[in-house]
């Protein structure tokens, strides 16, 4: 091998774990001009052994073994054997970047220098590099640095020890002639080193500003334990340098001499009272030790027994396996089914996508057609009529009389006319059941009732609202009887104008002890914003009392792995869980609005909205608050069980409000009785223009708090018409006038506009 630039020297000691990958560091250098020599201190371990390994596979390594005499005594030796014009130092732990000593040697050539040492990164026991700023010891190396930027190299290396290892050091030979050896400092040796070469006159020390070293931190560096030793042995650094470089007078290093000396006496008997202490946990451990034989003796008899019962468990999972097949035919059935049901959502949300411009347009079209249909019914119901004059009958005169005082008030609104008009069809059918002697007549009528029964029903199909509607559609499908009872002109909507009439706003206690059947089929998805973490355990309690849950959304500043410990109590009832991290921009509306856009949170039949409401608001608010619902209001924490109790506090009351959903297709909204309220937001404008985005009226009420549970259907505007999520403001402190307050008002609008009614419950 020809003569090298660098020799590079490993003292190695019981470090065969992080041997191997220290030397393919060394090995991996740009630079080839080097050697290798490793100075094995005694090692107790297989380092040596593998050492020899390595060596055999590269002709620039060479091994030498002594007895342990410490990290000093190994680089001096090793630095003894040494032919090249430069030195290095790499412990067996650390490790080095490849293109390390390349790029020292050109700072070396630019900046004249004799000794230099790089920035350095901290690795822990895996090799894996620790970035977070604020451990210990990378917080300590950022105060050094800053140190170095503040007042120059020389005062930041006294202040700590910056190059942090002989790992780091590159030096000439002249430096190795002038210094000496390193001394025999346990903890030291480095920081002795260093400032020796720092402060010594015509030697030049340079600090490369690029992470080229890789430190280890694991529980056998010395650095871990070596207090208060490492302390004093800095101290006597220090004094040293004191003496020789700063020529501090001998009276003051004798009394700093004194010091140290008082120091080493207190520090000599707190090691024997640890030394005594040591022998009475020694004696405890032999006495503890024989409870812990006859302890592993009744561990052994209960693993016996836990091994008879975990053979009974795997008859019984075999015994399930079989029930899980089926259970998986039963699934992909219910997945098809899931798949025709998400057709049908697609296709309502392309209807609810329409633009605002469209649907005016249609409603000024179905207003049109309503004059057309009047007119039409009007003909109709003469038609009926005319048959029964024809036939002599004596109900005809009644019906003639219905028929010219409809033709005669045209001013009437359209719902009259149809409910007029359906009286008329009563009339006509009683009367078609008085003719049963004259088939003829009774067949003609009957023709006459059929065509003005099927104008009748388009009719009621454009002023019904869905709720009513869906019962007659229920009807329809075999459920019951479509009779006119059921049409009865009562239900009738009370706006014309393509507009469905204004929900109705209820209250009522429920009934706890209904239940939902198994066969229901009810899809329940939670959405749950989650601000304060302190409270996801109550809050995820509320979604437990739910039961089997389609799909939880969690919005709210936290990632997933800070959620994740709370969330083993309901994994099990979820079928899907969604963790979706955002900012705090517009609190819990913003959140349930990004998981309607974005989560697919109303892919279900209904929705229950929670929140970590806290409302760290001054008494006056609460004052204010409890005022407006008379109720007494403390705080934060009292207000949100007040407003969840009711709705969702109790297993039996998530199933009862279930139930109501389930039976009464008149129910789009359910909330705590108590904070229903229609008090308006500081910010009119700006709630007027919202509602007539959404094409809701504006002034009605809602429900306080904005937690409630909704019918998943009515919300489906807001899929095309909301805001983004930039349209909110970030962490905002405002009680009123704010995005999310308006909204927190439209929600209850939105579904009384479209029919459906406000349930209050207590």
């Amino acid at each position: 091998m020809s003569e090298p630039l660098i020799s590079v020297v490993i003292p190695s000691y019981n470090h065969e774990r992080y041997l191997r990958e220290a030397l393919a560091s060394a090995r991996a250098q740009t630079i080839r001009e080097i050697e290798i020599i490793i100075i094995d201190d005694g090692s107790s371990d297989g380092s040596h052994a593998l050492a020899l390994q390595i060596a055999a596979e590269d002709e620039r390594i060479r091994v030498y073994r002594q007895d342990n005499q410490g990290s000093h005594a190994a680089l001096n030796r090793g630095i003894e054997l040494a032919g090249g014009a430069w030195l290095a130092a790499l412990n067996s732990d650390d490790r080095w970047h490849p293109r390390r000593l390349e790029r020292m040697l050109r700072e070396a050539a630019n900046a004249r220098a004799d000794f230099l040492f790089t920035d350095v990164q901290l690795i822990d026991d895996d090799g894996q590099v620790e970035e977070n700023s604020s451990h210990w010891w990378n917080a300590l190396i950022q105060r050094y640095r800053d140190r170095v930027a503040q007042h120059g190299l020389s005062d930041g290396l006294l202040y700590g020890n910056l190059t942090v290892s002989t790992s780091n050091f590159l030096f000439n030979r002249e430096v190795w002639e002038r210094i000496g050896p390193f001394r025999p400092y346990r903890y030291n040796l480095d920081w002795d080193f260093v400032m020796r070469c720092m402060l010594e006159e015509g030697l030049r020390v340079h600090y490369v500003r690029e992470r080229l070293l890789d430190y280890r931190l694991h529980g056998s560096n010395t650095i871990l334990g070596g207090m208060p030793v490492a302390a004093l042995e800095a101290l006597e650094i220090a004094r040293r340098l004191q003496r020789r470089y700063f020529h501090v007078p001998d009276g003051l290093m004798l009394s700093l001499h004194r010091h140290e000396r008082l120091l080493r006496r207190f520090m000599s008997d707190k090691a024997a009272r640890a030394a005594a202490s040591e022998k009475a946990i020694t004696d405890d451990r032999d006495r503890l030790e024989s409870i812990l034989v006859e302890r592993q003796r009744i561990i052994e008899q209960e693993r016996e027994a836990k091994t008879r019962e975990a053979e009974t468990l795997v008859g019984r999972v075999r015994e399930l396996e079989v029930e899980l097949d089926s259970l998986r035919d039963d699934r992909d059935r219910l997945q098809a089914l899931l798949v025709q049901r998400q057709a049908l959502i697609e296709r309502e949300r392309d209807v609810t996508a329409r633009s605002l411009d469209e649907l005016r347009e249609a409603r000024r079209q179905e207003r049109l057609e309503m004059d057309k249909l009047i007119a039409a019914l009007e003909s109709a119901a003469s038609r009926g009529t005319s048959a029964l004059t024809r036939a002599g009958s004596s109900p005809v005169d009644g019906l003639v009389c219905d028929v010219s005082e409809q033709r005669s008030n045209r001013s009437q609104s359209g719902v009259e006319s149809i409910t007029s008009l359906v009286r008329t069809i009563e009339k006509l059918s009683q009367a078609n059941s008085e003719l049963r002697d004259d088939l003829a007549i009774q067949r003609r009528l009957r023709e006459d009732l059929d065509a003005m029964a099927r104008q009748v029903r388009w009719a009621l199909d454009q002023y019904y609202s869905k709720p009513k509607l869906t019962q007659i559609w229920d009807a329809a499908r075999g459920r019951r009887p479509v009779t006119w009872e059921l049409l009865s002109p009562v239900e009738l909507l009370r706006e014309t104008r393509g507009r469905p009439a204004i929900g109705q706003v209820r209250e009522l206690v429920l009934d706890e002890d209904v239940r939902l059947g198994a066969d229901t089929g009810v899809r329940v998805n939670v959405h749950l914003h989650l601000y304060y973490l302190d409270l996801a355990e109550e809050l995820l309690g509320y979604v437990r009392n739910v039961g089997r849950v389609r799909k939880l959304v969690i919005t709210g500043p936290w990632t997933i792995d800070d959620i994740e410990p709370y969330l083993s109590g309901v994994r099990g009832d979820c079928d899907e869980v969604i963790v979706a991290q955002m900012p705090n921009r517009g609190k819990d509306v913003g959140g349930f609005i990004h998981a309607v856009a974005e989560c697919g949170l109303l892919d279900c039949d209904y929705v229950l909205k929670l929140h970590s409401k806290k409302s760290n608001n001054p008494e006056s608010y609460f004052e204010a608050i409890s005022h407006l619902f008379g109720t007494k209001i403390s705080d934060g924490d009292e207000w949100r069980r007040l407003i969840i109790g009711p709705i969702a506090g109790s297993a039996a009351r998530a199933a009862a409000v279930l139930s109501l959903f389930n039976s009464d297709p008149s129910v789009g909204m359910l909330g705590a009785g108590q904070f229903i309220t229609n008090a308006p937001d500081i910010n009119a404008n700006l709630y007027e223009r919202v509602c007539r985005e959404l094409d809701a009226v504006p002034g009605l009420p809602f429900v306080a708090g904005t937690m409630f549970w909704v019918r998943a259907s009515t919300l489906a505007g807001l899929i095309a018409k909301a805001p983004s999520l930039s349209d909110f403001d970030l962490d905002s402190l405002a009680v009123e006038g704010g995005l999310e307050h308006i909204f927190e008002r439209a929600f209850g609008s939105l579904v009384l506009s479209q029919g459906f009614d406000l349930v209050g419950v207590r």
